[in-house]
């Protein structure tokens, strides 16, 4: 399968809002990334009478519905996906106020790094990648709210954690491939009262 293009969202709300926001920012900044995708689900599928669990993107609207798996693979490019913590937790709820939405979030990036730097992919590591997306996401602001990055995970086990990563093949984190996982807090500030339909 060829690398998706995710449906556009119509009004999109909370989080979906920020994520399209920043994702338009890692594209605009990052002239190696080929894709910028949203928010990833947890699948599971079955092999050999077990369950695995595995992020995907949603790919097609209507009909025809079409998840696109987001584990390391050489024939999709460079790519980031976002990995929302399960659990979104409100400050001072009081209807007819505002409030604050937080969550935790990962952005998981996967690339070659000789796509990066063309011409310099042996003097340079994931260190340089990683300045270049802090640099990006240093930009970033959330109006009424917050953005913050709390930290960089490189091991397969942390990239995908809560995925089974034994799935992915050890050679996809050797050179000339990596991935990296930036982790954050997201606060937004949200209406309590019901938006007019």
């Amino acid at each position: 399968m060829n690398n998706p293009s995710q449906p556009t969202l119509t009004n999109p709300q909370l989080i979906d809002n920020t994520i399209n926001g920043v994702n338009e920012k890692l594209l605009a900044g990052l002239s190696w990334l080929d894709n910028a995708f949203g928010k990833a689900q947890r699948l599971t599928k079955m092999r050999d009478g077990k369950e695995y669990k595995y992020p995907a993107i949603y790919a097609s609207g209507g009909r025809d519905r079409e998840y696109f798996p987001v584990f390391p693979d050489e024939h999709k490019g460079n790519y980031s996906f976002f990995d929302v913590k399960d659990g979104e937790y409100f400050e001072n709820w009081n209807p007819g106020e505002y409030a604050f939405l937080t969550v935790d979030f990962g952005i998981v990036f996967w690339y070659n790094i000789e796509d990066v730097y063309p011409t310099e992919y042996t003097t340079r590591t994931s260190e340089n990648i990683k300045r270049e997306i802090l640099d990006v996401l240093s930009g970033i602001h959330v109006a009424g709210g917050k953005f913050r990055v709390t930290g960089i995970k490189e091991r397969a086990e942390n990239i995908y954690n809560g995925y089974d990563h034994n799935e992915i093949d050890n050679q996809f984190l050797m050179r000339p491939f990596g991935g990296l996982r930036i982790e954050g807090k997201l606060k937004i500030r949200v209406s309590c009262e019901a938006e007019p339909t």
